[in-house]
């Protein structure tokens, strides 16, 4: 068996590297296929997924762990938005313990804005508002007028 890691990889990065493993096991399965022997499936170890929805996506500041596992396995599709529709390209949930005002921006830097969960933090990057291209979110903060205390939505 071949396995890989996938802490911090999103679906798409993981669906890669699966397709890489599943292309090698399916040569040796082709070159092998006199001697298989199916084996019956246990009906204990399996569970039923549901359909991924656009609407799965939609996301908020205020559970960190929620909004991490939600963007590595909605990117790159449906992604994760807010309800006014701004998609999320590029965050780094920080656990830092600290309570803070939900969906408040906490810090602007250069290159990134930290908003606040109820407890940690998220630095946000890349941000691609409704119908538009992607962009840096300095600059869409700036474009909207957005400063330290008000609350990205």
């Amino acid at each position: 068996f071949t396995y890989i890691k996938t802490d911090g990889k999103n679906s798409g990065e993981l669906f890669n590297e699966l397709a890489d493993v599943a292309s090698d096991l399916t040569i040796e399965t082709l070159l092998n296929f006199q001697n298989i022997k199916p084996l019956p499936q246990n009906h204990c170890d399996f569970n039923y997924a549901k359909k991924i929805k656009k609407q799965n996506g939609l996301v908020d500041f205020t559970d960190l762990t929620t909004l991490k596992r939600k963007f590595l396995g909605y990117t790159p599709w449906p992604g994760v938005f807010l309800e006014s529709g701004l998609k999320l390209l590029e965050i780094e949930p920080i656990e830092d313990g600290k309570n803070y005002h939900i969906g408040e921006i906490v810090t602007i830097d250069k290159d990134f804005i930290s908003i606040g969960c109820l407890v940690g933090k998220c630095n946000v990057y890349k941000v691609q508002p409704q119908s538009k291209k992607p962009m840096d979110v300095v600059s869409y903060i700036r474009g909207k007028r957005l400063e330290v205390g008000d609350t990205l939505s």
